[in-house]
């Protein structure tokens, strides 16, 4: 979504179209990012509300104490996994489409496995989240510190600073 929302007026050429807006572009993708962000965030709270509401429904009964911290830790990693898309606006943002942002996309997965390979993922930012969760299994899991999962922030930070400036220096392109 980040790479469309950032890639699309490129790809359909309505780039110029933004210069005569009476708000600045940084500010544009500044809100691109906020809507993003809060949209993700609500999202990951809706699918946790309803996956209880499904267990009560199908019969589960209600959540226990252990339930309800794997909800709370699973919005939490939706929550990363939304930042972390952040820095993927830079690319589909200088690449002027959103095709190469999903490319770019691909990549930070190949790179991801391979550094989580290696026994590093703990301390690489798009893997953390995942392993904390328990994706690289309980012993994966129980390696990933706060300061690790922390990472997922200046990342994302990082990633919405550099589109922003790119933003307020873009240029219309000719062609």
């Amino acid at each position: 979504m980040v790479c469309w929302c950032f890639g699309s007026e490129f790809t359909e050429r309505r780039e110029a179209c933004l210069f005569a807006l009476a708000v600045g572009l940084r500010r544009i993708a500044y809100a691109k990012f906020a809507v993003i962000l809060l949209w993700s965030m609500a999202l990951c709270l809706a699918c946790m509300v309803v996956s209880l509401v499904a267990g009560l429904v199908i019969g589960l009964g209600m959540p226990g104490q252990e339930a309800l911290v794997a909800v709370g830790k699973a919005w939490f990693v939706g929550v990363l996994a939304a930042m972390l898309a952040c820095p993927l606006a830079v690319v589909a943002s200088m690449a002027r489409g959103y095709l190469p942002g999903i490319g770019g996309l691909v990549l930070l997965v190949v790179i991801t496995q391979v550094v989580t390979a290696f026994g590093a993922g703990a301390w690489f930012p798009y893997a953390a989240p995942g392993l904390w969760m328990g994706m690289g299994g309980t012993a994966a899991a129980g390696t990933v510190s706060p300061l690790q999962l922390f990472l997922c922030v200046p990342v994302s930070l990082i990633g919405i600073s550099v589109t922003g400036q790119w933003w307020k220096r873009m240029e219309i392109s000719a062609g």
